[in-house]
Formats: C-alpha cells, sequence, structure tokens
C-alpha cells in the first residue's frame, strides 16, 4: 500500500463485483497500488488520500468505483512512462427483442488534457456502441468541463441479431490528470429517472 490513510478507515480494493471485471492495458505503468486502475473504495478512503473536489460526489453511497489518474501519479512518476488505461466491464445481459435501452449511472469527473473517460455497448454480434464520452472537445458530453455530482442518463439502440451486451466504462489517455468516479449503475427498457 503507498497512501498514508488511517488503517480504522475502511479502504480499498482492486476486485470487482460478481461478474463483473477490471481489465488494466498491459502498457500501463505501475504507479500508487490502490488506484493502479479502477479501484472500488469507499468516500472516505478517496477523500483521505486527497480531496481536490473528490467529496463532492454526493450521490456516491457506499462503495464508489474510481479510475483516479492524479493518485496513480504520485508514486513512481508512472505518467513519465505511459498513460492510464483501465477498462471496467460489466455483467453480459441479455438483450434479445429489445430495441432501446437506457442507462443511468452517478458520475464524477475532473477534465484536464487528453484525459478520456468513455462508455461503450459491446455487444455479442460484434457491434460497439459509445454511449458517453469525456474528453477535451467542445462537441463531447462534459463539453470539455468538469462533470461533477451529475446523474447521467443516455440511451442504446440495440442492434438487429444482438442477443446479450456488455457495458463498458474505460478512463485512457491519462497522464497525472484528475479522476473518475461512478455509481449506482441502473439499466432499463424505460426512461431512467435521474434521482437529482
Amino acid at each position: 500500500m503507498n497512501e498514508n490513510i488511517p488503517s480504522s478507515i475502511l479502504g480499498w480494493s482492486h476486485t470487482a463485483p460478481n461478474g463483473w471485471s477490471v481489465t488494466n492495458s498491459s502498457n500501463m505503468p505501475a504507479g500508487t497500488e490502490e488506484w493502479q486502475g479502477w479501484s472500488f473504495t469507499t468516500k472516505e478512503f478517496w477523500t483521505k488520500a486527497e480531496d481536490q473536489d473528490r467529496s463532492k460526489f454526493e450521490l456516491g453511497q457506499g462503495v464508489i468505483a474510481v479510475a483516479d489518474p492524479d493518485e496513480w501519479d504520485d508514486n513512481g512518476s508512472p505518467a513519465s512512462k505511459g498513460f492510464f488505461d483501465s477498462t471496467l466491464t460489466s455483467p453480459s445481459v441479455k438483450v434479445e427483442g429489445a430495441k432501446d435501452l437506457y442507462v443511468g449511472f452517478a458520475s464524477h469527473y475532473k477534465q484536464e488534457g487528453t484525459q478520456t473517460a468513455e462508455v461503450t455497448a459491446v455487444f455479442d454480434n460484434g457491434e460497439k456502441q459509445q454511449v458517453l464520452v469525456y474528453d477535451n472537445k467542445a462537441a463531447s458530453d462534459n463539453k470539455n468541463g468538469h462533470v461533477l455530482n451529475k446523474y447521467e442518463v443516455k440511451s442504446i439502440k440495440v442492434p438487429e441479431g444482438a442477443s446479450s451486451m456488455k457495458l463498458q466504462w474505460r478512463m485512457h489517455n491519462a497522464k497525472n490528470n484528475w479522476f473518475w468516479s461512478i455509481d449506482d449503475i441502473r439499466l432499463d427498457d424505460q426512461m431512467i429517472v435521474s434521482p437529482n
């Protein structure tokens, strides 16, 4: 462990919830152990690492999922050797017979540099669909800005011939930039009403 956080504060794990998985790029350099790719952490542990608006994620409750290139780069300067690149993948969901799906999730994101965050729907027929992108372009979902404590709701078109789908949250192209935290992920065939 690299973070100097009291052991009385419940911490973190790289073990994904049942059915979920985390994949780090093979050429992602090693940095701070706790933040080496997507981590599952209490908000208290995460904000003790450093606040810098992390505590403003009021929609995040209990254990949250965090990709944090800023804290990752605090040990061994990995950003001088390469990029943070980590993908969180959901379990497979049956989508046969569905035309439109909706995904909702609590999102807490700070933009800097070339850092890019994407949600992609991956179907078993090989098709992929970009659901959301945060990056440094004005046309993106975040319009090159921060997205703090927002419940995002996006639609997904199910392609012909697809019977199952996985969702992927990928944080990449990141050096010593900022962070992305998510929680409260929902998938429905009806429009999702934002809790806030």
